[in-house]
């Protein structure tokens, strides 16, 4: 899979995209986007695709409505195909218990000269890391995250309210596919463009106010 920058939309047309193509058919490889990945006012193009070699698996594949790029994502579902993972958990640190005093303390307490004494500077990585970790999760250990916590933790500076002008943002764009007039693609751009502005100004003030809340604990 990959962006090939090859229009298959051009096969009978452009000798390169022929010759790309007869060369995945001749492995096996099939192409599994049909529809064009990169729309614009006077193009579609479809120069991102996944191929895969076995007919066996029933499959379902696509590109994804998204404006997050100029390009659509690409997606390929096969149904016999899976893998456990544990990827999904996510820890978080929980401060709700947390004595900045007992903290410092604990910090204080750690033998640095002990620790940056060693030659080997892979054993005084080991030391530190083994160190500052202890002290972390006696004060404030890992706690599992449900999926909710974990969805909202994963870019916390949106907030439920911009979540809602991604939904409209998101409406606009369909809006604009289905009818490529020059309203829909104004009332697109002006309300994207603040969108944008807006999330840049509330990841802004998450990372201030982060900074400071670390500089206050220390």
């Amino acid at each position: 899979m990959g962006d090939f920058n090859i229009n298959l939309l051009n096969f009978e047309d452009c000798q390169s995209t022929e010759e790309f193509i007869n060369t995945t058919v001749s492995y096996d490889f099939l192409p599994h986007i049909l529809q064009p990945t990169r729309i614009t006012d006077h193009t579609a193009t479809l120069i991102h695709n996944i191929f895969f070699n076995s007919n066996e698996f029933f499959s379902i594949s696509g590109n994804l409505v998204c404006d997050l790029t100029d390009h659509s994502p690409n997606f390929l579902f096969l149904n016999t195909l899976s893998w456990t993972t544990n990827s999904g958990v996510r820890y978080t640190l929980d401060y709700s218990n947390l004595v900045q005093e007992d903290l410092l303390l604990d910090v204080q307490a750690i033998e640095w000269d002990n620790i940056f004494k060693e030659n080997d500077i892979n054993e005084i990585f080991d030391s530190f890391y083994s160190a500052t970790t202890n002290t972390i999760d006696k004060n404030a250990p890992l706690k599992k995250l449900s999926k909710k916590e974990a969805k909202f933790q994963s870019k916390p500076w949106i907030l439920q309210g911009i979540r809602k002008s991604i939904k409209t943002k998101n409406k606009l764009f369909n809006c604009y596919l289905r009818n490529k007039s020059q309203s829909n693609h104004s009332k697109y751009e002006i309300y994207s463009n603040k969108l944008r502005h807006i999330l840049n100004v509330s990841k802004k003030k998450f990372i201030i106010m982060s900074i400071s809340h670390t500089m206050s604990i220390m």
